[in-house]
């Protein structure tokens, strides 16, 4: 029975893929191996090797029992394609495609994260059109506008403080502003 939309965990998932790598390389020497020297035993390394992966294999083989490793090359390839396989079964049920990053995804507790084996070719974040920029510039833009009410709250005070404006010395000598002379202040 298998849950809707299963998850694992990022250190299962990154395990998976650890596992995955050496299982198809080894997978890959084997046959190159096999093929060469079909019916024969294979060396002691290779086996033990062979079996610390299938034993590797055990979280993800959904509580399918593994076998001993084979001793000979062609059951040993067997049953590593057999252990490449639950472990393609496991990642197809684990995973998804994720359409905003354009790779295979795990789906891991609390999020995603992208398979990595695969080489995923993760797009740049999305620009932000000077978004960092423009928390600066709103602040800037404030400060001025504050400073601009400030002052012209400090001349309202001082104006006021002065009290109207004295009609005499406001209202220059009509001489100054006649069309025959030109337009120099006198300072007497």
């Amino acid at each position: 029975m298998s849950k809707a939309n299963p998850t694992t965990s990022h250190s299962l998932a990154e395990r998976h893929e650890a596992l995955w790598l050496r299982l198809s390389a080894l997978h890959k020497d084997l046959a190159a191996l096999a093929g060469r020297r079909s019916g024969q035993t294979v060396g002691a390394a290779i086996r033990i090797s062979a079996e610390a992966l299938l034993a590797d294999c055990a979280p993800f083989a959904d509580g399918q029992k593994l076998p001993v490793a084979a001793e000979d090359a062609a059951d040993l390839l067997v049953q590593l394609g057999q252990a490449l396989a639950r472990l393609d079964a496991y990642e197809a049920q684990h995973s998804f495609w994720d359409n905003g990053k354009k790779c295979r995804s795990w789906r891991v507790r609390y999020g995603e994260l992208p398979v990595q084996r695969l080489r995923p070719e993760l797009p740049p974040p999305p620009k932000t059109y000077d978004g960092e920029d423009m928390r600066s510039k709103l602040a800037t833009m404030t400060k001025r506008r504050w400073q601009a009410a400030f002052e012209d709250g400090f001349r309202a005070g001082q104006a006021a403080r002065r009290g109207p404006p004295d009609p005499v010395r406001a209202t220059p000598p009509a001489e100054i502003f006649s069309p025959d002379t030109p337009r120099i202040r006198r300072f007497d």
